[in-house]
């Protein structure tokens, strides 16, 4: 049954989505769980085992709820770090209303029929047509049925799934690129961290896209959480919203971001909390403590491990839940024996070594947290600095280091200044350059990114023509009737089996030249230099990329210049970090060996030229 709704489009799934409807008291508010039969969860639970990883690699670092390890952990430790530098001025916890049962459907189920096809078929089974929830009074025995039209159903195993993939369509319009804005969403736990003035376009722009999706952020539940000299911009940049502005911290996954103070006062009220808890349970350990130790070791303890792998140096304020421990808890499940120092050492132990497993949170706590950073370290550096990542990547591609690696001969236009170094290292690892202006003469903020990619301001021409140019003059060494921009003959009104070929009758191509690839024969050129940073290109492998652009030009190109032309035609793909894609990179290779040949050639002739001329003259 789960190949098949995962396979084919079923349309006799009520009896299949239909289920009871549980109210949970949120205090306030209610959480409707549609807890959903036995048989749906055991589908889902098989689908979802098999699809695993295809949904973890359609969400990437996005989403850290779609079955990353320790997901919520890893975002914790990636905000803490951020807030922590120097350039962050705050960080923005946006909460969201009612928010799985707002999601779009029909949004999502498109979504996820582009990002993970795996998991599309089961999910528009499930949720193409509104499914039945019923609703029973126990006190009157009345019953009631509604009908569930938007937002995942609550209890289903897929629901996390859809609810992330569903939302990438927004993400990727607050992204880094557009809002200079690290962020990470957990699930509707949507945090952003970085300037203030960045962090209040962010805001507007889930405000603009996060409806469509079924998003609708909750200002009065959402917080700002500042540093304490940031603390009017702030109410200045967000003074006509209901954001609460924080300038000390605040409770965040279960974890808490801010002052030492109020990690503090956070964990010593949950502290009190669990306090309580064991207390109460050493009164069932009196005369239940089979049943008291199982609750300690399959759940309480567990509460805590959470908070020491996501909050640091927090050993000393868990020294009072150790004291409950020894005195109250062990002696009543001992029947009154007061453990000496080396008794609690051993039942710290686990069973298989002899002890019972009852931890020491002070003892273990620092290491614990060390433990969920490691664990978590590649999920994390993904949410610090996914461009970091990027840019990391186009550094390591062949031919991008070369000019760190070439000697800086001034003859052949190596040496590059003290201001173009700094600013090649900038480029190389997008770095804050000084002296940029604030704004592009095409109206958009201007930042190194922007000026690798926008046309208007002539960056991007200037590149292009110094590779056409180079590569024309190396060309002429080897070559007859070399050619910048020439004019491509008229089609004639030739139809071609691409539609996409470029059949303009004004159209020209970036170098031709006779004799390169066969005796004789045209061969012609065109040059594109992409940025991988670019939207267009960051989702794609870089090596995928250089593909796909290599297929437009040759798309464009190929045929017109086999058929009218009788020629042949080669892209001259590069990144702005200096990588060929193939064609390319075969091209050059050939290029440099016909300029060394002809240079060998030379230089025999001059050899003998000067053995000639010696053995003719007088001694």
């Amino acid at each position: 049954m789960a190949r098949k709704m995962a396979t084919e489009t079923c349309q006799d799934t009520d009896a299949f989505t239909a289920c009871r409807l549980i109210a949970l008291d949120k205090k306030p508010g209610c959480r409707p769980i549609g807890v959903g039969e036995v048989l749906r969860r055991i589908v889902g639970k098989a689908i979802m085992e098999v699809t695993k990883d295809d949904i973890k690699a359609a969400v990437e670092n996005l989403q850290v709820c779609a079955g990353q390890k320790a997901g919520g952990e890893a975002a914790v430790h990636a905000m803490r770090t951020i807030y922590s530098d120097p350039d962050c001025d705050a960080v923005l916890l946006v909460d969201a209303t009612n928010a799985f049962n707002n999601i779009n459907r029909q949004a999502a189920i498109h979504n996820i029929r582009i990002k993970c096809p795996s998991l599309a078929m089961y999910i528009e089974n499930l949720y193409r047509k509104p499914a039945k929830q019923f609703i029973c009074d126990r006190h009157t025995g009345n019953s009631d049925t509604i009908e569930s039209a938007e937002g995942t159903t609550q209890g289903d195993p897929v629901a996390m799934a859809m609810y992330a993939i569903g939302l990438l369509r927004m993400q990727d319009h607050i992204s880094h690129e557009k809002t200079q804005v690290k962020q990470v969403a957990y699930a509707d736990d949507l945090a952003g961290a970085g300037k203030i003035n960045d962090l209040r376009k962010w805001w507007d722009l889930i405000q603009r896209h996060g409806p469509q999706q079924g998003y609708h952020p909750n200002a009065q539940k959402s917080i700002l959480i500042v540093k304490p000299g940031n603390v009017e911009k702030a109410k200045e940049c967000f003074g006509n919203l209901e954001i609460q502005i924080n300038a000390d911290g605040e409770k965040y996954l279960g974890a808490v971001l801010g002052t030492e103070q109020t990690k503090e006062t956070f964990v010593k009220s949950r502290v009190e909390g669990w306090i309580g808890e064991m207390k109460r349970l050493a009164k069932i350990a009196k005369e239940e403590p089979h049943a008291a130790y199982t609750a300690f070791t399959f759940g309480l303890k567990h509460k805590w491990k959470y908070l020491m792998r996501a909050v640091p140096n927090i050993r000393h304020l868990l020294q009072p839940i150790e004291d409950t421990i020894k005195r109250d808890f062990i002696p009543a499940l001992s029947g009154g024996r007061n453990p000496t120092d080396l008794e609690r050492a051993i039942l710290e132990l686990p069973p298989r070594m002899g002890g019972m497993g009852i931890i020491n949170p002070c003892k273990i706590s620092d290491t614990e947290h060390q433990n969920s950073v490691r664990l978590t370290s590649h999920l994390t550096q993904h949410i610090l600095s996914e461009d970091q990542q990027r840019r990391m990547q186009m550094a390591q591609e062949v031919g991008a280091s070369n000019w760190l690696t070439a000697l800086p001969i001034k003859a052949k236009g190596f040496s590059l200044n003290k201001q173009e170094f700094v600013d090649a290292l900038a480029l190389r690892y997008g770095w804050h350059m000084d002296g940029l202006p604030q704004s592009c003469s095409c109206g958009s903020p201007f930042n190194t990114n922007h000026a690798m990619t926008c046309k208007t301001g002539g960056f991007v021409v200037i590149r292009h023509d110094e590779v056409r140019d180079l590569t024309a003059q190396m060309l002429r060494e080897v070559c007859h009737d070399v050619r910048v921009e020439p004019d491509l003959l008229p089609t004639g009104g030739r139809s071609f089996t691409l539609r996409s070929v470029n059949t303009a009758e004004d159209a020209r191509l970036d170098i031709s030249a006779r004799g390169f690839w066969a005796r004789g024969q045209r061969a012609f050129f065109d040059v594109r230099i992409f940025n991988p940073m670019a939207q267009s290109n960051r989702n794609q492998d870089l090596h995928a990329a250089h593909g796909r652009h290599e297929n437009d030009k040759i798309r464009e190109y190929g045929e017109r210049i086999e058929e009218v032309e009788q020629g042949t035609f080669t892209p001259l793909v590069f990144t702005t970090t200096g990588r060929m894609a193939p064609r390319a990179k075969t091209f050059y290779a050939i290029l440099a060996q016909q300029l060394n040949f002809k240079f060998l050639i030379n230089r025999c002739m001059v050899l003998n030229e000067h053995t000639l001329t010696t053995a003719a003259s007088p001694r």
